[in-house]
């Protein structure tokens, strides 16, 4: 499509005129970057012609070197957020005469892809636009210019263009069309262009899916059935989310008791950030992430339980509260008019993914939502709402997905197509192609058949955006893992990763890091190298191998992966290890009375004849099995919430102690290894609950002790650069501990930031370590 009109007067008088092509690579589509191009061209009367392809954006471009130099000057400086330049690769061509400058048609060919542009948040100015009772977009719910709006969540194909996403079931009409068009515009060449003529339409549908009402009575009604108790599934941008009252203790209840959701927290949206910060207290940097492009959940911490009338069962036991502010015009207009704060969870049964499709929706939680608040705009790719959390100031990601993905990382070396498939818990999947890497959006549990379904949907759908097939496909060593055993059959080359050796690489790649190392991999329970079950190791990086040097004392788990969601099973598991049989006569410990005397006999024999009982050395086992002892949690509501506890108590406690502990070395595999004896930790711990010592100073006497085996082992080593890695390092009190006391000695620790230190970054992690050992053998 031609959309300039310049005559090249200059060309033809000046004799140094050249021409040059370039290749722009990186998140160049779907955020206005050819506008820009445009823009910058013109206004240097610089002709040629930009254009979107498969393999980025090619810009070719004529006029004196001068001129072109302050092009590509100006190009890089102008080019902002959400605009990333991974590459610019520049050549000198014969000249054309070009007469103007121009926006071509995309170019649709048979090869990879540049970065394709995350979804955005709603920008100031369509804020402002929706606002204004004179402006035609005026209340309008899909409102987005080249700035904002949907991008991922709807794209099928690229190039970055309507015919390519779910918008060209809308033809846009004259008004929009010529904002299209128009350069000065900020909607020109905007593919999500619409208005109340021509875009998606609102729809309230009741529970059994009879329409109510359409537009902006939809809306309107929706607010006030939300004031009135309700709960309704919004169809928001990357899939459905539960919404509810709140400030009100009964919608909230009615909301857990119909999503069997007991005390699992919910994330908030707030109307503002003003009315956010009335409820939360919160820093400069995580307001700026708040407010940012991304508008993630970000965890902060609650100011005193209802004072200003939030439900204590939105994140009952918590000190810290999941808050965002609204990110589409849609979830802007129902806040602004609602002027509360209201829960925003994912539309989904539990373990599942969440729904994307209206009638899946009607058919998933019809028996959760009273209302359904839809439309007519197809969502191609479900897309979770991001999690991010702060740790001494700086962000670190728990959920990368709405406004991160797809993520692309440059490549250190071009090479064939490969597929990293994750873990089990909180997949996500990597592909590398020639010259980058992307990570797909967060999957989550591989438990059911459905979301194994949208695992193979997310792989089928990467490939055909990027038209590739993976040559080879790099998975977790635990061979039952569905993200393992459902590749099999492709004919490609297979590379197992070791869990914890994959969550170290994610950190080691992500700050660019140079051999050696030494990772701290902490984390729940992955598959070892011996066949037992690993989460508490010690790995020395280096530039020819990575062997694991250090651990912790493993102990048994009766009863296998219940002990996941049995915190006290870890707690017997822990006793038995040091006072065998004798474990029985611990009879006033919460772990030991939460059992059936029948209960506690089957355990002791499962113990004693070591049946379904296999040993581990799980940081995160760990955890459960100290918060059992103190009472906190014996059966989990959900993931990690033993641990989760356990750190919200420490913060009650300013104890600087740490617990006695012993190193000794084994034999694994014919290497000693150093491994932390926690034996005299839980004696300690034991003593200090039977001499009725605080539960908070407990725990973070606890905290500080692992802080302190963390350092004693980094001293043994002696290696600068230290990596903290693994689920357990999402506890804050715990890597800001390590943190500090490695720095102490002058250590150079990192931890995850951008990319997540739990299972949703391993997919990373296994392929970064396939690039750094394995790609060019």
């Amino acid at each position: 499509m031609t959309s300039g009109f310049f005559h090249n007067s200059a060309l033809d008088a000046k004799s140094d005129i050249e021409r040059v092509k370039a290749l722009i690579k990186g998140v160049v589509q779907g955020v206005g970057f050819r506008p820009l191009v445009f823009r910058l061209a013109t206004d240097l009367v610089l002709f040629g012609s930009v254009k979107n392809t498969c393999h980025g954006v090619c810009i070719d471009i004529e006029g004196t070197k001068e001129k072109i130099d302050i092009f590509f000057k100006n190009l890089n400086k102008k080019a902002v957020s959400p605009i990333s330049i991974s590459s610019i690769d520049r050549s000198s061509e014969p000249l054309l005469g070009y007469k103007v400058f121009s926006i071509e048609k995309s170019t649709d060919e048979h090869s990879h892809s540049s970065a394709l542009s995350p979804d955005l948040a709603i920008c100031g100015e369509c804020i402002a636009d929706i606002s204004d009772s004179r402006n035609r977009r005026y209340r309008y719910p899909f409102t987005t210019c080249s700035a904002c709006g949907p991008r991922f969540s709807i794209v099928e194909s690229l190039p970055y263009d309507r015919d390519n996403t779910s918008m060209r079931a809308f033809q846009m009409c004259a008004q929009c069309r010529e904002e299209f068009e128009n350069p000065s515009n900020r909607r020109f060449h905007a593919q999500t262009n619409a208005c109340s003529a021509c875009g998606p339409e609102l729809k309230l549908l009741d529970s059994s899916g009879k329409l109510l009402l359409c537009g902006d009575a939809a809306l309107s009604a929706t607010v006030n059935y939300i004031k009135k108790g309700h709960i309704v599934a919004l169809k928001g941008l990357g899939g459905f989310q539960l919404l509810a009252d709140a400030t009100s203790d009964q919608a909230v209840s009615i909301l857990r008791e119909r999503k069997q959701r007991k005390s699992k927290p919910f994330a908030v949206m707030f109307p503002s950030l003003s009315e956010l910060t009335r409820h939360c207290l919160t820093s400069i940097y995580e307001e700026n992430v708040l407010v940012g492009r991304q508008a993630p959940i970000v965890l902060v911490r609650k100011k005193a339980a209802n004072i200003f009338g939030l439900s204590a069962f939105v994140a009952p036991e918590n000190p810290f509260l999941g808050a965002m502010l609204p990110y589409t015009p849609l979830h802007y207009l129902l806040c602004n008019e609602l002027g509360i704060p209201i829960i925003a969870t994912s539309g989904n049964q539990s373990d599942e993914p969440i729904c994307i499709d209206n009638a899946e929706a009607l058919e998933q939680l019809s028996n959760i939502a009273d209302l359904f608040l839809v439309h007519d705009r197809a969502i191609i790719h479900h897309v979770d709402d991001s999690i991010v959390q702060f740790i001494d100031k700086q962000p670190q990601v728990i959920r990368l997905a709405r406004g991160f993905i797809p993520l692309s990382v440059p490549r250190e070396k071009t090479g064939e197509f490969a597929l990293a498939t994750g873990g089990h818990l909180k997949n996500a999947v990597v592909m590398a192609l020639h010259d980058e890497i992307i990570v797909s959006q967060y999957i989550g549990s591989l438990d059911t058949g459905k979301s194994r379904d949208v695992f193979s949907k997310v792989v089928r759908n990467l490939e055909n955006i990027y038209r590739a097939a993976p040559k080879t496909i790099i998975h977790d060593l635990h061979p039952d893992y569905f993200s393992t055993s459902t590749f099999t059959s492709r004919p490609a080359a297979k590379i197992s990763v070791q869990h914890h050796i994959g969550h170290a690489f994610s950190c080691f790649c992500e700050h660019k890091l140079s051999f050696p190392a030494l990772a701290i991999s902490w984390d729940g329970t992955g598959y070892g190298t011996d066949q037992t079950v690993w989460g508490a190791e010690f790995f020395l990086l280096r530039d020819s191998e990575v062997r694991r040097v250090g651990s912790f004392k493993p102990f048994m788990l009766p009863g296998g992966e219940r002990a996941v969601y049995e915190p006290r099973r870890s707690a017997i598991g822990l006793l038995y290890e040091i006072f065998g049989k004798d474990v029985l006569g611990f009879k006033t410990l919460p772990s030991i009375q939460s059992f059936t005397g029948e209960e506690l006999s089957l355990l002791e024999q499962m113990l004693e004849k070591k049946i379904n009982s296999p040993y581990c050395s799980s940081m995160g086992r760990l955890f459960d099995g100290v918060s059992s002892l103190l009472g906190l949690v014996q059966k989990s509501d959900y993931e990690a919430e033993a641990a989760i506890r356990l750190e919200s108590i420490s913060q009650l406690s300013t104890l600087n102690k740490s617990y006695d502990f012993k190193f000794s070395y084994a034999n694994v595999g014919g290497e000693n290894i150093l491994t932390a004896d926690w034996g005299f930790l839980i004696r300690s711990i034991l003593e200090d609950i039977g001499n009725g010592k605080p539960q908070c100073d407990i725990s973070l006497k606890f905290h500080h002790t692992l802080a302190t085996i963390a350092c004693r082992v980094a001293e043994v080593f002696g290696i600068e650069q230290i990596i903290l890695s693994g689920g357990c390092f999402q506890n804050r009190t715990l890597c800001q501990l390590v943190k500090k006391c490695l720095e102490a000695k002058n250590f150079r620790p990192f931890f995850n930031q951008l990319i997540p230190t739990n299972d949703n970054g391993l997919a990373f992690g296994q392929m970064a370590y396939y690039e750094k050992y394995l790609s060019q053998q």
